[in-house]
C-alpha cells in the first residue's frame, strides 16, 4: 500500500497496510482548482440534489440470483481455504497455506498469528447464510486445535478486529442457535431446532485468554497501548517496549470488542482499558481544530505524524466512536463523534473529496490524494444521518472505480491511480450496503452487480487473487481473510432482504472488520466508568386496564422503575419489558439512557404507557409504526433527527420538523430495541 514512513526500528507499527503511516512528499501540490476537479464536485454536488435513480430493470428474480452468485463466491473462497487449515490464510494462484514465520526476521506480516485467522474471521459468515453444520464444524475445530499460548508477536488492532471479533460474534451467533426459544438472545430470523447443544460458550474463554494476552500492550504512560504485543511474553522484548509510536486507528478501535468481553465476562478490566486509550487520544486532540494526527507517541502523548484525515491510520477511530455510542449508549462517544465530525466536514471534506490537511494547520493540504480506506466513510455517515454527503461521495469512489475497473490502493483528486494496487478491500461495498439500507434506491444494486462482476474477473483456482496494478490486470498472490470477512459479506447481505439473512441485523453492530455485536450490551452492565444505573421498565399485568386506549392519568399506576440488575427477581408471571432509562446516582432524575441533558417529559411516559398496552407478547416486539402519531408529542424533548430512515431499525417513520442526527432517533424512542419478554 503507502509507502512506510517509518520502519520496524523507528517504532512504528507495521500493520496491514490499512493503517500504516504515510510518508510526505513535500513537492506534491494540490491544485484545489484544476477544471477536473471543478467537473467533478458539479457531477456530485447535481448528484446530491437529484434523487437516484428509482427505476432500474432491477427485479426481485435478479436479486435472487446475485445473492446466489455471492454465496457461491464465498464458498469458493472458504473451501479452498479449508483445504489449506489450519494455515492464517491462502494464496489463492498457488493454492499453498499463508503461515507466520516466527523464526524468520524478514515475515513482518503481524496481522496474521498461526491462529487460523481466515477461519475465524469466517464463522459469522456461515450463520448468515444458514450454514449452522458449517458453522458447528468449524466451532470444534478452532475449539480442538487453537491455542494462543505462543510465542509470537502480533499487532494488537488486527489481532483485536479480526481474531477477538471473530470468537466474539461466533459465540453469541452460537448461543443465539443453541437457545432458539430464549428471547433475550434471539438473534435469528429463523426459528431453528435447538443444536450444539454440547457448546460450552469455549469460543468466550478462547476471547477471554486472548484478550488478557493483548493487556500487557496498555502499559504505557498515557494508557495508549503500544502497536504489537508478544502472545506469551508480552513486552519483555526490548524491541517491542522501546517502539513508542502507534497510529490514531490503531489505539482508537478496540472498544467496541473489548467491551463486548467485559460485558459477557463480567470484567470490566477490557473495557476499562480500550476506554482509557480512547481518552487519551481525545486529550491530545488539537484543541482549537478538534482534530487528531495519524501518529502518536505512546509515552508522551505527542503527535509524530499530523497529517489528519478519515483514510488509513484514522479511519477506524472515527467509525468506533459513534459505533461505541450505539453499542453501549454512553453519550460520551456521541459527544466526541460530532465534535470530530464537525471538524472533518469543516477542514477535510472538500467538495466529495476528503483530503488530508495538517491537523494544527487545517487550512494546509497534508497530502493530494485519497486511499482506498476512505470509501469507508459514506456508511459511517449514513449512521450519523448525512446522507447527502454520503450520497455525493459515494458517487465520487463509483466514478474511479469505473475509469480504472478497480478502485487503486490511492488515488488522486483528478481521479489518477496514485497507488495502483487493489486488495479486493471492502469498504466501499460496505457503503453501498449501508447506503442500499437507507434510500431502496436499485442504483445501489447496480453498483453491487458491478462490483460483482469484476470480483467474479478475479478469481482463480483457490479464491480470488487481487491485482498488482489494476492499469495492467496482473494478479497478486494474495487473499486477506478480510475478503470473506467482509467484502464477500457485505456483497451478499446487499442482495439480501431482511428475512433472507437467518441474522436479525437489526439487534447488531458491524465492527470495523464486519463481525456482528449485540446492541442490547447496553443492558448487561454499566461501563466501568459509566455514572448511571440501567434500569428495567416493570409492566404489571394485574394493572392493565381492558382499555387499551387509555392514555391519559398518573402513570404510576401503570409503569414502574425499578434497578435492572432486578430483573431476575422471582416474580416470573409478570411481563417484563427493558426500557434504555437510567437513573442519575448523583441527582436521582430519571433520563433516557441515550439522551445526554434532558430528563424524561410527560409525553414520554405517556408513550411508555401505550407501548405497553399495545405490547405483542408472542413477538415481544413494538412496532414503531403503530406510535407514528405520538412521535410528535416527543418532538421537543427527544424526538429530534435528520431525514426518515434508520438502518438499523429499518423503518420509516415521520420526521418531526427539528433535526438533529439518526443515532438521536434511534436511542431516543429506542426504547424498542431493546425490550425482551420473560414468563
Amino acid at each position: 500500500m503507502l509507502s512506510e514512513c517509518v520502519q520496524q526500528n523507528g517504532g512504528a507499527s507495521t500493520h496491514r497496510s490499512r493503517h500504516k503511516s504515510y510518508c510526505l512528499n513535500s513537492r506534491l501540490k494540490f491544485t484545489m482548482l484544476c477544471p477536473l476537479f471543478i467537473i467533478i464536485t458539479i457531477i456530485c454536488f447535481l448528484f446530491d440534489l437529484v434523487q437516484l435513480p428509482g427505476a432500474s430493470a432491477f427485479n426481485h428474480s435478479e436479486r435472487i440470483q446475485l445473492r446466489s452468485e455471492a454465496k457461491q463466491m464465498f464458498y469458493h473462497a472458504y473451501h479452498s481455504y479449508i483445504n489449506t487449515y489450519p494455515a492464517d490464510e491462502i494464496l489463492p494462484i498457488s493454492c499453498r497455506g499463508r503461515f507466520r514465520q516466527a523464526d524468520d526476521s524478514s515475515d513482518i506480516d503481524d496481522s496474521i498469528g498461526n491462529f487460523s485467522l481466515t477461519l475465524v474471521d469466517s464463522l459469522d459468515m456461515l450463520v448468515m447464510m444458514g450454514d449452522i453444520d458449517e458453522f458447528q464444524v468449524s466451532i470444534k475445530k478452532i475449539i480442538k486445535d487453537l491455542n494462543f499460548n505462543m510465542d509470537i508477536t502480533v499487532s494488537v488492532f488486527e489481532t483485536n478486529i479480526r481474531m477477538l471479533g471473530g470468537l466474539l460474534s461466533a459465540h453469541v451467533l452460537a448461543k443465539a442457535v443453541q437457545n432458539p426459544r430464549d428471547k433475550s438472545i434471539r438473534y435469528l430470523n429463523e426459528t431453528v431446532r435447538n443444536q450444539m447443544s454440547w457448546y460450552n460458550s469455549e469460543l468466550l474463554d478462547l476471547a477471554e485468554d486472548l484478550g488478557r494476552r493483548l493487556l500487557p500492550a496498555f502499559d504505557t504512560k498515557t494508557g495508549i497501548p503500544h502497536s504489537r504485543v508478544n502472545l506469551k511474553h508480552g513486552l519483555e522484548s526490548n524491541d517491542l517496549r522501546s517502539a513508542l509510536e502507534t497510529c490514531t486507528a490503531c489505539a482508537g478501535s478496540l472498544i467496541l470488542e473489548f467491551a463486548t468481553l467485559s460485558r459477557l465476562t463480567g470484567d470490566g478490566i477490557f473495557e476499562e482499558k480500550a476506554r482509557g486509550a480512547l481518552d487519551a487520544l481525545w486529550k491530545h486532540r488539537h484543541r482549537s481544530t478538534d482534530l487528531v494526527g495519524t501518529v502518536i507517541n505512546i509515552d508522551t502523548g505527542d503527535w509524530v505524524r499530523r497529517e489528519s484525515g478519515v483514510g488509513a491510520g484514522s479511519d477506524s477511530y472515527y467509525e468506533y466512536l459513534l459505533k461505541a455510542y450505539i453499542l453501549l449508549g454512553d453519550p460520551t462517544y456521541l459527544h466526541r463523534f460530532n465534535r470530530h465530525y464537525s471538524s472533518v466536514m469543516r477542514y477535510i471534506s472538500r467538495g466529495p473529496f476528503l483530503i488530508d490537511v495538517h491537523m494544527h494547520r487545517p487550512n494546509r493540504i497534508a497530502k493530494g490524494f485519497m486511499d482506498a480506506l476512505s470509501a469507508f466513510w459514506p456508511g459511517l455517515q449514513v449512521l450519523k444521518g448525512d446522507l447527502k454527503a454520503a450520497i455525493s461521495t459515494h458517487a465520487m469512489f463509483n466514478e474511479v472505480i469505473r475509469r480504472h475497473t478497480y478502485l487503486p490502493e490511492a488515488f488522486t483528486t483528478d481521479l489518477q491511480v496514485y497507488w495502483a494496487n487493489h486488495q479486493m478491500r471492502p469498504e466501499f461495498l460496505e457503503s453501498t450496503f449501508f447506503l442500499h439500507r437507507a434510500t431502496r434506491e436499485d442504483y445501489y444494486l447496480d453498483t453491487g452487480k458491478e462490483i460483482l462482476r469484476k470480483l467474479q474477473d478475479l478469481k482463480v483456482g483457490c479464491g480470488f487473487a487481487g491485482l498488482k496494478d489494476v492499469r495492467t490486470g496482473v494478479h497478486d498472490d494474495k487473499m486477506a481473510s478480510f475478503v470473506l470477512a467482509e467484502t464477500l459479506k457485505y456483497l451478499y447481505l446487499l442482495f439480501s432482504e431482511d428475512n433472507e439473512t437467518h441474522v436479525d441485523l437489526d439487534k447488531f453492530i458491524f465492527s470495523t472488520e464486519g463481525h456482528l455485536l449485540p446492541i442490547d450490551l447496553a443492558l448487561i452492565g454499566p461501563s466501568p466508568k459509566d455514572t448511571t444505573q440501567g434500569l428495567v421498565l416493570d409492566v404489571d399485568k394485574s394493572s392493565k386496564q381492558k382499555n387499551t386506549k387509555r392514555d391519559t392519568g398518573p402513570t404510576d399506576k401503570l409503569v414502574k422503575l425499578v434497578p435492572w440488575h432486578e430483573k431476575d427477581s422471582e416474580d416470573q408471571t409478570k411481563v417484563r419489558k427493558e426500557a434504555l432509562i437510567r437513573l442519575d446516582k448523583k441527582t436521582g432524575q430519571f433520563s433516557l439512557a441515550h439522551s445526554t441533558k434532558q430528563q424524561i417529559p410527560a409525553a414520554v411516559a405517556k408513550l411508555l404507557m401505550k407501548m405497553s398496552d399495545n405490547f405483542n407478547q408472542e413477538k415481544a416486539v413494538i412496532n414503531l409504526n403503530d406510535y407514528e402519531n405520538s412521535c410528535p408529542s416527543l418532538e421537543v424533548q427527544e424526538m429530534r433527527f435528520d431525514g426518515n430512515y434508520h438502518p438499523f431499525l429499518n423503518k420509516r417513520i415521520k420526521p418531526p420538523t427539528t433535526t438533529t442526527s439518526l443515532t438521536e432517533l434511534y436511542f431516543a424512542i429506542g426504547i424498542k430495541v431493546f425490550y425482551s419478554m420473560s414468563h
